[in-house]
């Protein structure tokens, strides 16, 4: 089984379903991160930037098994 936590930061967080700050996945293999926000029902247009170990990472790669993965979404206001 593959696990990753994602961890949601920013306004747009309550667009993501149940607007929570952290989901944990059980994936039979591994997936990009671009995948994996869709299977927990989010949009990737959402997310601005990932991070994966404090170093920033494309929404196409694929974070290690136990990977804890922040999802940044863009700031709202104006």
């Amino acid at each position: 089984m593959y696990r990753v936590r994602f961890l949601v930061e920013g306004h747009a967080r309550e667009f993501f379903p149940g607007g929570r700050h952290s989901y944990d996945l059980e994936l039979p293999g591994p997936a990009t991160v671009r995948e994996m926000i869709r299977h927990i029902g989010a949009s990737p247009d959402l997310v601005m930037s990932v991070f994966v170990k404090g170093r920033l990472m494309d929404k196409d790669s694929v974070p290690p098994d136990g990977a804890e993965v922040v999802l940044v979404t863009p700031p709202a206001g104006g």
